[in-house]
């Protein structure tokens, strides 16, 4: 399958793959000792500047990341051991979830 997103001026157009959340994926990963991740652009979420200090950078990590536009839907980013944002400047809205996981992973590297 080919993604096309056209993301502040920049069009990127790449094999992609989609997968659904299982109601037991997170239970799963927490049975294998993952601390579980969400982006959120929602408050409470600690920074990412907090994300790599803390302890937590230590840990398996599972990172949970929504679409663009409507992020992670209620269900998944509830049941978030935390929940991490991308400090922006007010005028940008969203980035694209490509670039917020790879933001993300870079922080914790």
């Amino acid at each position: 399958m080919i993604r096309q997103s056209a993301t502040t001026g920049f069009a990127a157009t790449g094999p992609a793959s989609h997968a659904a959340l299982r109601p037991a994926a997170l239970q799963d990963l927490r049975a294998s000792e993952f601390t579980i991740v969400a982006l959120s652009p929602r408050q409470p979420a600690m920074t990412l500047d907090e994300l790599a200090c803390s302890r937590m950078g230590d840990q398996r990590l599972a990172l949970l990341v929504g679409t663009e536009s409507n992020g992670l839907s209620a269900n998944p980013e509830a049941q978030a051991d935390v929940r991490v944002r991308i400090p922006m400047q007010h005028s940008v809205d969203s980035i694209d979830l490509s670039v917020a996981a790879g933001v993300t992973l870079s922080w914790l590297a």
